[in-house]
């Protein structure tokens, strides 16, 4: 078997957010877990912490990519959606590979130090700007509480489509367990299997 035929085709990341690690029972990890039907020896399903090293990430992408037809979905909570997806994609779009769709979760903007982690917790004004690689972003947002979703907003409007941001009612503690959230992933999923 050649090389080509072991390349990934499908690449799925579930990022967690601030205070949320790989070896505890979260709403992302749940997220993560549903997604195991949707798991081959060509599509990654792969569960990353908000703060990972996303240009590593971004060269195992590359590296291990099927040329030419790789599709990339990303699904985000709070950090994980406000960092770490907008990472991810700014590290993919650098070399060349586009996102076809990300769901956002009560993605949380976070900027320089622990100044910018402050006024984060405390303050709605930093937009979350989403790369021009990125095809197609849906949004989930919670006013229960604080720290509280940013505006998603796209880098080049004509490159990146953006869902209406959808309301839930309930904390952030939770917004990674959102039923709704799960299920928007999986259809994004299942829309692109098609």
């Amino acid at each position: 078997m050649s090389d080509s035929q072991n390349r990934i085709k499908h690449w799925i990341f579930c990022i967690s957010g601030f205070r949320q690690h790989e070896g505890e029972m979260t709403g992302m990890q749940r997220l993560w877990l549903k997604l195991a039907p949707y798991r081959s020896s060509r599509r990654m399903v792969s569960l990353r912490e908000w703060d990972a090293d996303w240009g590593e990430v971004a060269n195992l992408t590359a590296l291990c990519s099927a040329n030419g037809d790789t599709k990339v979905h990303v699904f985000g909570y709070s950090w994980g959606g406000g960092y770490g997806a907008i990472r991810l994609a700014e590290e993919l779009k650098y070399r060349g590979i586009k996102v076809q769709g990300m769901v956002l979760s009560d993605p949380v903007w976070y900027g320089l130090g622990l100044i910018a982690k402050l006024i984060t917790w405390r303050t709605d004004w930093p937009k979350i700007i989403v790369p021009a690689n990125v095809e197609r972003v849906k949004t989930f947002f919670q006013r229960e509480n604080r720290p509280r979703a940013h505006a998603v907003v796209a880098a080049s409007p004509q490159e990146t489509e953006l869902g209406l941001p959808v309301r839930r009612y309930r904390t952030h503690e939770w917004m990674d367990d959102d039923n709704l959230f799960h299920q928007t992933c999986i259809d994004m999923i299942e829309e692109s299997l098609k």
